[in-house]
């Protein structure tokens, strides 16, 4: 369970860093793209889609003067 947890958590801190270095428009496009290509590709533009918890995080250290 801790792993599933480590790794849910790693996941989120990746698209996290994602949207800051890319900026939004840019992450929403790519996963977009991501979602109309092959099975796998798909799946991943699904994990990667930025979901209301990362969207909260993302606000919160963009508007606190980070």
């Amino acid at each position: 369970m801790r792993e599933i947890l480590l790794f849910l958590v790693a996941v989120m801190a990746f698209k996290i860093v994602l949207v800051f270095d890319m900026g939004a428009a840019a992450y929403g496009a790519k996963a977009a793209e991501l979602s109309a290509g092959t099975t796998i590709e798909q799946w991943a533009g699904w994990a990667m889609q930025l979901d209301p918890v990362s969207h909260f995080i993302v606000d919160q250290v963009r508007f606190a003067g980070w």
